[in-house]
């Protein structure tokens, strides 16, 4: 979520993934030892805290972006001729769909 909204507010992600914040921030914390991610002070109130995704988280991000779909593919092809035509029929309803998702809180989108 980092990667693809932020810089974003450590509170925003638990928020939208309906984690708790202590928890969360543990894992940024290790995520930050790792140097995926960077914490700052959002712009907009010295309280909060924003996260954004290092190169290397960025490279991490894609890498397991890739395996997923490599994954995913490798399912796909040994699917029947015809569920793989339905699974490519419904590729425009999926995409609306997570894109809807990824809106659902337009209030918490990315920090200004």
């Amino acid at each position: 979520m980092v990667v693809a909204r932020g810089p974003i507010r450590i509170s925003a992600v638990a928020e939208l993934e309906g984690v708790n914040p202590t928890m969360l921030l543990r894992v940024m914390g290790v995520l930050e030892q790792k140097e995926l991610i960077v914490r700052s002070s959002a712009t907009s109130d010295q309280r909060g805290v924003v996260a954004e995704a290092t190169v290397a988280g960025r490279e991490k991000s894609i890498r397991i972006m890739e395996r997923r779909t490599a994954i995913l593919l490798s399912v796909v092809e040994h699917l029947p001729e015809q569920t793989a035509a339905a699974l490519l029929t419904a590729l425009p309803a999926l995409e609306e769909l997570t894109a809807a998702f990824v809106e659902r809180r337009p209030t918490l989108a990315r920090e200004g």
